[in-house]
């Protein structure tokens, strides 16, 4: 499969026969949402995939899901009913308030005419006035609310950071289990990323991929900065479905996927994609036909949520995805890239890679990778021709599950350009990937083994 799978893990897959039959059927990237769960459960969880991924040689990613400062209602004694055209006051304090918010610091963002979303848009409430302490607010949609429901702020500019607290606490436990991917919830702009790998410098010298969660209004407007700085982005439709109209979204989904394919950085869609399956054992046609369209959009990978971490089908969930990944593959394999604009000299490289290996009709492309950015440059491109990322390294091995058509395998150490093109040759034909006459395209660097040496290109005939 060129497109990859990302799965929540979860009290419903985490055990560990169940994690091995995920693998097994086609999993390359385990999420752990840090929203939910315990850390023992979560080093428990790593410890199971990388001995699955040892066991089966097939590398699984870990993707760490940071919370975000995610708001929400304060407690309440009991459910309300708000009615439509009441007036009631939204404030930080409880004294002279009929609804509290949880973080103190959004109260200052919040101005007159904004909307204030409870319960994922259930009920909307426009606020009218600001005073000292509370927002007169009047409900323009009604229904019920709860203790701890969402709230989401699709109107105003909010000033406090994307990194929390807890968010920090959690990346440090991150690195200790040297995760390979982390995703930044509720990003707004580059700086939010610039923020958090500062952060994340002064504390290790491991450095996991990084992830942009795209779920507000402001990232999308914001999102050729947020593509410099990333190594991949999310696009989180379900917040992203609150903060704009429901019906923009799929437009907005279509250039994303668009503007990270053009930049050379991973995007995965995320969000209820097949999310009946969580009670059912099969999806609807519905929800078959948006996993379809993502694939058409050209995205890295699609991704379950509450389907596997809470869901009675968890690897069910996961194979009916397989099957949907394979069908339109098969049938819209001459869906081409080929011609985006180039970025930088790898990226020249990659693109005269995937036309030599068309017009060559060669088995595939070796990107002989220590990073693991020529095997995305290439990926850029989606060219027909399998791609095949080999690298000395275990960890970028699993980063590079994540990446559109690659297949990543481990090659042994080193040293000179010769040396290089055998290891590889001889790689693939030890794995049976390739007969006598075939062709294949290497792509490496030379001198070999230095990074960001990417200047070689060869046609070598097995």
């Amino acid at each position: 499969m060129k497109v990859k799978i990302v799965a929540t893990i979860g009290p419903a897959s985490g055990d560990l026969e169940v994690q091995k039959e995920m693998v097994e059927a086609g999993l390359s990237v385990a999420r752990f949402n840090f929203s939910h769960g315990q850390r023992e459960e979560f080093k428990e969880w790593a410890q199971n995939f990388r001995s699955l991924s040892s066991q089966t040689k097939q590398p699984v990613a870990i993707l760490q899901d940071l919370q975000g400062p995610r708001l929400r209602l304060g407690e309440l004694k009991k459910e309300k009913t708000l009615s439509l055209g009441e007036v009631l006051k939204v404030g930080v304090r409880r004294s002279g308030n009929d609804l509290v918010l949880d973080n103190p610091e959004v109260f200052a963002d919040i101005k007159p005419k904004e909307r204030i979303l409870v319960n994922d848009g259930v009920v909307v409430l426009r606020v009218k006035k600001k005073k000292n302490h509370s927002l007169v607010c009047e409900v323009e949609r009604a229904g019920k609310v709860r203790s701890h429901n969402g709230v989401n702020l699709p109107d105003s500019k909010i000033s406090f950071p994307s990194l929390t607290e807890k968010d920090k606490e959690d990346a440090l436990f991150g690195l200790e289990l040297r995760v390979d991917y982390m995703a930044l919830s509720f990003v707004r702009k580059a700086d939010d990323i610039r923020q958090f790998k500062k952060y994340l410098g002064h504390r290790s010298n491991f450095r996991p991929l990084i992830i942009a969660k795209i779920e507000k209004r402001e990232a999308v407007e914001n999102i050729e900065g947020i593509l410099k700085v990333v190594d991949g982005i999310m696009v989180a439709r379900g917040d992203l479905g609150i903060e704009m109209p429901r019906e923009e979204v799929p437009l907005v989904q279509k250039e994303l996927i668009k503007k990270a394919i053009a930049a050379g950085k991973a995007v995965i869609t995320a969000t209820q994609m097949l999310e009946s399956m969580v009670k059912r054992p099969l999806p609807t046609r519905a929800e078959v036909s948006d996993v379809a369209n993502a694939i058409l959009d050209g995205t890295d990978a699609v991704m379950l949520s509450e389907e596997t971490s809470i869901g009675d089908y968890p690897a069910e969930a996961l194979k009916e995805m397989v099957k949907v990944i394979k069908e339109v593959e098969e049938a819209y394999d001459n869906n081409r890239s080929i011609g985006q604009k180039l970025i930088s000299e790898v990226d020249v490289l990659g693109e005269a890679a995937c036309r030599m290996a068309q017009e060559a009709k060669a088995r595939y492309i070796v990107s002989v990778t220590n990073s693991g950015h020529t095997a995305r440059m290439i990926a850029k491109h989606r060219p027909k021709t399998p791609i095949l990322a080999l690298t000395p390294y275990e960890t970028v091995w699993r980063q590079l599950s994540l990446v559109w058509g690659v297949t990543p395998l481990l090659l042994p150490m080193f040293h000179t350009t010769d040396e290089l093109i055998y290891q590889a040759t001889n790689l693939v034909k030890t794995k049976k990937l390739v007969k006598p006459k075939d062709k294949i395209i290497i792509v490496a660097g030379h001198p070999a083994g230095k990074r960001g040496r990417t200047n070689l290109l060869k046609l070598q005939i097995v």
